[in-house]
């Protein structure tokens, strides 16, 4: 017994002759982009993954300078956000003096950063270090400590 080829149903658009060769093309065209945009897509996802490994971004950039706006290498700088509590160290002082203290390593949150040098205090509350699906967005900032 022989099967008769099962029929289509629904709406589906019949295209002859001219307008078939044109039409087959377009759709193979159009698979071409869309593999094209799919394989650009992924491609992109594992270059921003694969960056993503490359660094730790800090959170926290606090310059110190006093009332005059000299730099201050030697205070004290805590950062705290609820629980959690970092003294901010310095890496190196930069060409022209400048001795950024840095912190909160890939931790976002909302910061209180208090300053002590000498028995002088200054705090700045409420620095938001906010994240993109890589790294935390640094938050740099100068605080001028009173004396």
């Amino acid at each position: 017994m022989a099967l008769a080829p099962a029929r289509r149903t629904g709406h589906s658009a019949q295209v002859s002759g001219a307008d078939s060769q044109r039409f087959r093309g377009f759709h193979s065209s159009s698979s071409a982009v869309a593999i094209l945009l799919i394989g650009s897509a992924l491609f992109a996802s594992a270059c921003q993954q694969a960056d993503c490994e490359k660094y730790a971004a800090w959170g926290l950039i606090v310059n110190v300078a006093d009332a005059r706006g000299h730099t201050i290498c030697d205070a004290t700088v805590t950062a705290t956000a609820g629980d959690y509590s970092e003294e901010l160290e310095i890496d190196r002082v930069e060409p022209g003096g400048s001795c950024p203290y840095h912190g909160a390593l890939e931790r976002k949150g909302t910061y209180s950063i208090i300053v002590r040098k000498s028995g002088a205090s200054t705090t700045l509350d409420g620095v938001e270090v906010t994240a993109d699906s890589c790294h935390v967005r640094p938050v740099t900032t100068t605080i001028s400590l009173s004396e």
